[in-house]
């Protein structure tokens, strides 16, 4: 039983007693067998009556919504949990991201770690750890992501990871609060080639029946073409996408690691404001759900840290926010290493998991993190919103 439910049967209770006591008590020529409902006081706190009109987050055109209508933004941090033997879990991190106001956090996982199968409990606990946090928890799988397509190949096996008895239970369970997010960056393809955005958009579409068909109602996250670093695709083949979905509830992600030197000077330098442009006025929620100084790809051999990789951050967050859509920095750290162009510290937010090391940071390279988790006018620790929903602890509308 409710507490609304609760609260009006023990009012009808207390009359009913008062009523029979006075039949008790008083003279029964002088009882009214009526009772007039307007002297009945019966006392309910506000708090209950705003009911939940959703069980899970969900679009609404260009919004995200949760479950009592208010709109969420998306701001928060990447968190590679998967790949973090100290921390696998969460549990310092998560309390250590939330100390920059971030609203959410996105976390690296995978159907296995090497030749070890993910355990269902170990996600439950970090999804749990997420949400004690006051963080809205995006699980995404990032078993292929190093593949030349991003794992849009292998697109059916994250699929079936989704489709699972177990891991519906589980997406049920959180399903007030949770994110899933199919595959990271799994789609390859030329943004401009038709043939190619039509293979982007049937294969996610069949996803997406797939996995809706078993019962998954939560948000759905998909990542763009191009290994995520795709919004035009978005322009293009996003509303056709999310009419696929049944309830209509998907977010489009997008990874700019766009190189500055070519944005500086692409379509006489406005390249990154006509790719917003596009999507403008497209009716879907888009998340720019990485973002950092450095990641853009500069040769196979070229460290991506190095100048050659710089990317318009600023820039990028700035037309993000003028179109009221999300943003993740990459990411909370340490762990950032790529095997064949060198260690990557530049996009660690942190050294050590803390957010003292964020805040305190003096290093040149590593700057642009702090600026953007706590120091700019547009940072997360100054434009993060919690809805009175997450601020009650995903439990209610209020508070």
């Amino acid at each position: 039983m409710n507490t609304l439910k609760f609260s009006l049967a023990l009012g009808y209770f207390l009359v009913a007693t008062c009523l029979m006591a006075q039949v008790h008590t008083t003279d029964s020529s002088k009882i009214s067998t009526t009772i007039d409902p307007s002297k009945m006081k019966i006392s309910i706190n506000p708090k209950y009556l705003a009911p939940l009109s959703k069980r899970t987050l969900y679009t609404d055109g260009k919004k995200l919504r949760d479950l009592c209508g208010a709109e969420i933004v998306l701001k928060g941090v990447n968190k590679m949990v998967v790949f973090d033997n100290i921390d696998s879990e969460g549990v310092l991190s998560f309390a250590e991201i939330a100390k920059t106001g971030a609203n959410c956090v996105r976390i690296a996982w995978g159907i296995q770690r090497g030749a070890v199968v993910s355990s269902d409990l170990q996600l439950d606990r970090i999804i749990t750890n997420a949400k004690n946090n006051g963080l809205i928890p995006i699980v995404g799988l990032w078993d292929y992501t190093d593949a030349t397509d991003g794992g849009f190949s292998r697109l059916q096996e994250y699929v079936n990871y989704w489709k699972r008895p177990a891991m519906v239970r589980l997406i049920r369970k959180h399903r007030a609060y949770l994110i899933v997010n199919v595959g990271n960056e799994a789609a390859g393809g030329d943004e401009n080639n038709p043939s190619d955005l039509d293979m982007y958009a049937n294969a996610y579409k069949d996803a997406i029946i797939q996995i809706r068909n078993v019962g998954v109602t939560v948000p759905l996250m998909i990542d763009g073409m191009d290994r995520g670093k795709s919004l035009h695709c978005f322009a293009v083949k996003g509303v056709e996408i999310l009419n696929a979905d049944r309830i209509r509830n998907i977010i489009f992600d997008f990874h700019p690691y766009w190189p500055k030197n070519y944005t500086d000077v692409l379509e006489g330098g406005s390249f990154i404001v006509n790719k917003f442009n596009e999507i403008r006025t497209v009716p879907i929620n888009i998340v720019m759900g990485e973002i950092a100084k450095y990641g853009a790809y500069a040769g196979a051999t070229v460290n991506p840290c190095s100048d050659a990789g710089l990317v318009d951050y600023a820039q990028l967050i700035r037309q993000s926010d003028a179109q009221n859509i999300g943003w993740l920095v990459w990411e909370w750290g340490p762990g950032n290493q790529w095997t064949v162009a060198g260690d990557c510290p530049e996009l660690d937010m942190t050294t050590d998991r803390t957010y003292t090391s964020l805040a305190t940071t003096t290093d040149p390279r590593r700057l642009w993190s702090r600026e953007v988790a706590i120091d700019a006018p547009n940072s997360i620790k100054n434009t993060a919103r919690k809805t009175p929903f997450m601020l009650s602890g995903f439990r209610r509308c209020r508070p």
